[in-house]
């Protein structure tokens, strides 16, 4: 107990706890901070980060539920590796949803980014997650086949929240979004109540003419009496 295996994989095992936290508060602030400068938002940030980690929490739960062993090293490469590289999914989304969201509601405009960068999304998740299983898959060393397995859990676990959970957050905390995003330009008026102003307008225009229209047949038919009238008279 005083030598050997054990001593080294205890002291491991403190540096790496205390190393695990450290690293995360570092890499939460410093990705904060990014998405901070590049949306000019309070609210973004901690937003996209929540979806983010999130996903590494269930990624590492997944490892407790399954009773599956990982090396120490793993825990703090996987907090680290996930939030740098599944971060881009949420910012690109969220990205194309504040373009969007100055000419559209907040429905709309999340319809719209899912369509223009769903398959970006998808498609950068899927490189990742087949990189990570594959070296999860084919190496011989035990330690990066966790690694491995555990980046590429991450990947999938990433791609669905932002898919699937970041867009109705994006939507219930719209307003908010609104406020604390500088020059956000989000659109106030809802489309449809436009619409029915210029349905209402185009519907006064329509009546307005045809009571023109009428004008001059009445003006016709009461000459034409008159007429009759006169030729009775003589």
């Amino acid at each position: 107990y005083l030598a050997g295996v054990a001593t080294s994989t205890s002291e491991i095992k403190n540096v790496v706890t205390k190393d695990a936290i450290i690293v995360t508060l570092v890499s939460i602030i410093g990705v904060g901070l990014v998405i901070l400068l590049i949306f000019k938002s309070f609210s973004l940030p901690v937003l996209l980060l929540i979806i983010i980690q999130a996903s590494i929490w269930i990624n590492t739960s997944i490892l407790f539920v399954a009773d599956m062993r990982v090396v120490y090293i793993g825990y703090l490469v996987i907090q680290t590796l996930q939030l740098g590289a599944t971060i881009d999914y949420a910012v690109l989304l969220t990205s194309r949803y504040k373009e969007f969201r100055t000419e559209n509601n907040s429905k709309e405009a999340i319809k719209k980014a899912l369509n223009s960068s769903g398959i970006s999304v998808i498609i950068s998740a899927a490189v990742l997650a087949i990189a990570g299983y594959a070296e999860g898959l084919f190496s011989n060393i035990s330690a990066v086949k966790e690694i491995g397995l555990l980046i590429g859990n991450g990947a999938v676990i990433s791609c669905l929240l932002v898919i699937f959970v970041l867009p109705s957050a994006l939507i219930a905390f719209d307003k908010i979004i609104s406020k604390t995003t500088l020059k956000a330009n989000f659109l106030t008026k809802p489309i449809k109540e436009n619409n029915e102003i210029t349905e209402v307008i185009e519907a006064n225009e329509v009546i307005e003419v045809k009571e023109v229209k009428e004008e001059p047949n009445k003006n016709k038919k009461e000459k034409s009496r008159n007429e009759i009238k006169k030729s009775k008279s003589i």
